[in-house]
């Protein structure tokens, strides 16, 4: 593509960016100029290194044809991803979608880089990243004690830059090593949001085999957390909705699932099912995103502190300047918040905290 016509497509995505209409968070993240990402740009290469080497022997253990397959999608995607972003500039653009609290990017864009690949190009960015958001949320939420107690031992016990959460959960139900990391924390999250009994055990066993499965359900940790969802599911239908952690408001069951409600009986009660569920989540992803608003306050506020790309649970920023702490005020705490807020981007602040990684040139994130 011609240089002259690079220049124009960017001026255009810059303009669409600027006018694009959302909440006053969303406007914020989009005012970040495209100058900011400059100093990114001379990392495309380790990126490019990066990403071709996803699934390489000696970088990742393959352990199937099925995950070899998978493996090779990832690298494509990343790559894909890549030459886009070289074509169009580095800089996102977000929006809001409807029934979900969550900023998402527009088009592709970083947030569709795999991690270490993202690493690789973000030399000299900061990484700040909420230590085990989703399930400590749940489980101050939905109270559950055994999970709570894990959890903050996990972050508050951890002396190095980077907190594993998911070594003492699988200690806690019988599957010892992180092989089995990327399929518990699948079934973890199908649990929390939902999934029948039936299929859960089904997924564990193909995962596990049928008598780790039937062992790992018996554990105090699955049943508290299959006991702690099934309660939250029943409150949520006796009371008629959720109140909305952020603006207050009440979202009712009735106004979701008027949207494309079917008349049979049977896909009627799937589909106020379903709705439970997606508020359920809904509860959760607010909660996030009040817990991250120190990090859109301090961006305010300070010029020099810019968000390059914005990740629900994290984001990575680039301050201009070499200091190693950064403040995150909380001046107020609304009822129903989680009490356990930040205080500083590196500092210990409860067991939703910020973990941040100072991004240099490194290719072995």
């Amino acid at each position: 593509m011609a240089k002259t016509a690079l220049v124009e497509l960017r001026r255009e995505l810059r303009k669409e960016r600027q006018q694009r209409e959302g909440p006053a968070d969303v406007r914020l993240l989009n005012s970040v100029s495209p100058q900011t990402y400059n100093q990114f740009t001379r990392y495309f290469d380790e990126a490019m290194e990066s990403a071709a080497s996803i699934g390489a022997v000696g970088t990742e253990a393959i352990a199937s044809d099925a995950y070899d397959i998978q493996a090779d999608g990832r690298r494509h995607s990343n790559l894909r991803t890549l030459y886009v972003l070289f074509q169009r500039g580095l800089s996102p653009t977000y929006q809001s979608v409807q029934n979900s609290p969550r900023y998402y990017t527009r088009g592709v864009s970083l947030s569709q880089l795999s991690p270490k690949v993202r690493q690789a190009l973000f030399g000299g960015a900061w990484h700040l990243d909420l230590a085990a958001a989703q399930l400590a949320i749940l489980a101050q939420l939905w109270k559950l004690p055994n999970w709570q107690r894990i959890l903050e031992s996990a972050v508050h016990g951890h002396q190095s830059s980077r907190i594993e959460v998911w070594v003492p959960l699988l200690r806690a139900v019988g599957l010892e090593g992180l092989e089995h990391k990327r399929a518990f924390k699948t079934l973890v999250y199908s649990a929390a949001y939902g999934m029948s009994r039936r299929n859960l055990l089904k997924k564990a066993a193909e995962a596990f085999g049928e008598e780790r499965a039937a062992a790992l359900f018996k554990t105090s940790l699955m049943r508290e957390l299959l006991v702690g969802r099934t309660k939250r599911m029943t409150r949520l239908m006796d009371e008629g909705g959720i109140k909305d952690p952020i603006s207050g408001t009440f979202i009712t069951l009735e106004s979701r699932e008027k949207i494309s409600k079917p008349t049979d009986p049977l896909k009627s009660a799937r589909h106020l099912n379903a709705t439970v569920r997606s508020l359920m989540a809904y509860e959760a992803q607010a909660v996030e995103l009040d817990l991250m608003q120190p990090v859109l306050d301090r961006m305010r506020k300070d010029a020099r502190f810019r968000v390059v790309l914005w990740l629900h649970d994290g984001c990575y920023i680039t301050t201009g300047s070499v200091a190693d702490n950064f403040v995150f005020s909380r001046p107020r705490r609304r009822e129903g918040h989680l009490p356990v807020c930040p205080s500083t981007a590196t500092r210990n602040g409860g067991v939703l905290r910020y973990e941040a990684t100072k991004i240099r040139r490194l290719t072995s994130y």
